[in-house]
Formats: structure tokens, sequence, C-alpha cells
């Protein structure tokens, strides 16, 4: 496939979120985990990462190591889906219209976002050499 076509959806999903942490801070508060500490800051300090990642992610210069990036981002965020599953249904909810069976639809998802991530991680062309840089 085309590295633009898989680039420019993929950076836009994570630039529309980054500033998601910012424009609706409280709904991204309610999916923290209630075990982590500062969910203000951590949702503010993700979506800036997020952001970053999404822009650098435009760069072909610097593509396969924020793609890395996000994909560590995926990992690190994913309690909060979790979390979002845990609570889907309920006043606790950031989406309570958003059914329980729903919810855990959204979980395996993360895996499709994993392998997008990890598929822009790979060497540019067929048969390009890996670099050990990145």
């Amino acid at each position: 496939m085309n590295r633009p076509l898989l680039r420019l959806p993929f950076g836009l999903l994570f630039l529309v979120s980054g500033v998601g942490h910012f424009a609706k801070t409280s709904l991204f508060m309610m999916m923290m985990p209630p075990w982590l500490p500062y969910p203000k800051e951590l949702v503010l300090i993700s979506g800036a990462i997020e952001i970053t990642l999404a822009v650098l992610l435009f760069n072909p210069k610097h593509e396969r190591a924020a793609a890395w990036g996000l994909f560590a981002a995926l990992i690190a965020i994913f309690p909060a889906n979790i979390q979002m599953y845990l609570t889907a249904g309920t006043a606790a909810s950031p989406l309570p219209d958003m059914s329980p069976f729903w919810a855990a639809v959204r979980l395996p998802f993360q895996l499709v976002l994993l392998g997008w991530a990890y598929a822009l991680t790979r060497p540019k062309g067929p048969g390009a050499p890996a670099d050990p840089r990145v």
C-alpha cells in the first residue's frame, strides 16, 4: 500500500484525538483509571504527545520514529480503553450512551491500530534495509 495513504489517516486520527485531549479534557479524564495519579496532567501530556507524534508522522524523515512513538502510546493508553469498557453504560462513562458491547468492540480495535503503527515503522520500499538508528 502507498505509505502516504497509510500515514495520512493515521496521523489525522492522532492529531484529532490529541486536540480532543485539550478541547474535552474532562471527557478524557473520565477514561483515566482511578489508580493513576494526576489524571488531568496525564490527559494533557498524552494529548501533547499524540499531537507531536502525529505532526512528526507527516514528515517522511521522522515517520518511522513517530510511528514507534505512536505504537508505544497505544500501549500506554490501553488502560484508559479498559476503564472505558468497565464504565460503559454507566454515569461514570465518558460516553454514557455507549453500550458495554460497543465498548468491548473498541478493545480489539486497538490491535488494528497497533498493526497500523507497526506497518509505518517498517523500512520504506520493498527490500529496503532496516535503519538501525530508528
